[in-house]
């Protein structure tokens, strides 16, 4: 779904607004907020991308994700993709950091300036109620085997997850 998206600068101040789609067209910078949902077992939250996605349909990716539509604070929308993406209503959502994200050649122009949240959560996998035009399935990982299996089968996992392992290391911490 295209959406109108604000456009930033390198400091993070608004200089404009787009679409998506021609944000991603022209390489402008935008904001993007992840929700990574861990719990005491040691294990993260993963939602496998609906097949048919535009983009990285099929692979594994952060528990939920999403842009930052115009004049949207960023921790909004990170509570309103928990919201849509599997009926969760956020509690005890941390900010953890802000990352870069720049195109990688070859790819579709997507720089991104992401907010990384971190959310402590204990229910089912069958507790969470997918958004099915989104997500084709979720799933708990301990948290080792996805360190391991992103080093063996990073075609597995959404392109731009080089950030995964500095996410994944400091959820083990707080576990």
């Amino acid at each position: 779904m295209d959406e109108l998206i604000d456009i930033v600068d390198e400091d993070d101040k608004v200089i404009g607004r787009a679409m998506k789609s021609e944000a991603h067209e022209k390489g402008l910078w935008h904001r993007t907020s992840h929700v990574w949902i861990y719990n005491s077992k040691g294990q993260v939250l993963l939602q496998l991308r609906g097949k048919l996605k535009m983009s990285s349909g099929g692979l594994w990716d952060v528990s939920a994700a999403g842009h930052v539509i115009a004049g949207e604070d960023v921790m909004v929308t990170a509570k309103r993709e928990l919201l849509e993406e599997l009926g969760v209503v956020a509690e005890n959502l941390n900010f953890i950091k802000s990352i870069v994200k720049p195109t990688k050649p070859g790819l579709r122009k997507n720089n991104e300036l992401t907010y990384l949240y971190f959310m402590k959560c204990d229910l089912d996998e069958n507790e969470f109620t997918i958004q099915k035009e989104e997500l084709d399935d979720l799933r708990w990982f301990d948290i080792d085997f996805v360190l391991r299996d992103l080093k063996k089968h990073p075609e597995k996992y959404v392109f731009g997850s080089d950030h995964w392992e500095y996410v994944l290391n400091k959820i083990k911490g707080m576990n």
